[in-house]
């Protein structure tokens, strides 16, 4: 499981193939301003492997029509969005705001183009890049690489119940609190916020978003109950580092969550959502199984027949017959199919094979 996720001792091991993301759509709004209690992404950056030009090129193509303008930079000048240690940089930006930086060339270009998503922008960028570039072993190195990640649930609730709940879990997990912002006057207008330190590389908040939104002038009329918890986690140093970066690529918001104990028992502490700990476990390659090694191949000396067999409603039911001569063995999952097609009657063409 990632290091330092469990109160237990990191021992167990075993195989997780990252998940992806396909089929991302834009949500109307990114972010809800009411309650949004399942987890999103608020920051979201790490390395894209391959060619600066191709890269940049799959990014404008997929992020076309979410940006207005884009800016091209050279590390030390006045534009701030190039990260140490790379030469050059490129922001795509959509209403004077940077929706996306990327960071080439220089000493670590070597090692990949540096990319960066924050804020409101980030919940669809994160999986527009998640979809876009691989996070998955086959063929080698994964093209994408995630070295920081921020996870986010708001909620309209009072600070300082949220404050009161999470403290309970500080003794249990050994986890150091730190404080910023005014705790001593009722009239507090910038916002608290309360940091639960677990190590060196995760770390939640939680603050008074509402009033931040105001200070700030981005929300002059942000609800005052507005408070975000969130959780930092960053990629360890070490051996770790770069299988840490491989194995977070690919998961959701949900999935970083939940594999940080302590966090989800404050979340349940709180009792603002329902969220269970679920380790993510990884060994140094996912081990496939036998019958996944078959299906693999099956699809590789096979895949165009079988797509030909499975775009014919009649070929379809042929197949399932054969497979499923006695009916009662059929999987539960295939029964509708199965009905559906007799229904359709191409069962008679079956049988005029």
């Amino acid at each position: 499981m990632i290091p330092g996720s469990s109160k237990r001792a990191d021992t167990e091991k075993s195989d997780l193939s990252p998940s992806t993301n396909r089929g991302v759509t834009k949500p109307k709004n990114s972010l809800s301003k009411d309650t949004h209690k399942e987890p999103f992404f608020d920051w979201f950056e790490g390395r894209i492997l391959g060619d600066f030009e191709e890269v940049e090129k799959r990014l404008m193509s997929l992020l076309h029509k979410d940006f207005d303008e884009v800016k091209y930079s050279r590390y030390g000048s006045k534009n701030v969005f190039i990260q140490r240690g790379w030469k050059h940089g490129v922001a795509l930006i959509k209403d004077n705001v940077t929706i996306l930086s990327l960071s080439y060339g220089g000493r670590n270009g070597e090692h990949g183009n540096f990319f960066k998503t924050t804020g409101s922008n980030s919940p669809y960028i994160a999986r527009m890049i998640q979809s876009e570039f691989s996070t998955n072993f086959d063929d080698g190195e994964p093209e994408l690489l995630v070295s920081r990640i921020d996870v986010a649930i708001d909620v309209r609730a009072d600070f300082m119940d949220l404050v009161n709940s999470a403290r309970t879990q500080v003794e249990p997990y050994g986890l150091k609190l730190n404080q910023m912002g005014d705790w001593l006057s009722d009239e507090n207008v910038d916002g608290r916020t309360l940091y639960l330190i677990w190590t060196e590389n995760t770390k939640m908040r939680i603050y008074e978003k509402g009033k931040q939104q105001r200070k700030t002038g981005e929300d002059e009329n942000a609800p005052l109950d507005w408070v975000r918890l969130e959780i930092e986690v960053r990629a360890p140093k070490g051996k770790q580092n770069k299988l840490f970066k491989q194995i977070m690529a690919g998961q959701t918001p949900m999935a970083v969550w939940q594999s940080y104990e302590a966090y989800v028992d404050i979340v349940k502490a709180t009792g603002i959502a329902e969220i269970d700990y679920i380790p993510i476990r990884r060994t140094e390659k996912p081990v496939v199984s036998d019958l996944d090694q078959k299906q693999a191949n099956m699809v590789k000396q096979y895949g165009n027949t079988m797509h030909r067999v499975l775009a014919s409603p009649d070929r379809t039911l042929h197949l399932l017959i054969e497979l499923y001569p006695d009916t009662s063995d059929l999987p539960e999952h295939l029964h509708q199919l199965y009905h559906s097609l007799i229904e359709e009657d191409h069962a008679v063409k079956y049988f005029a094979y």
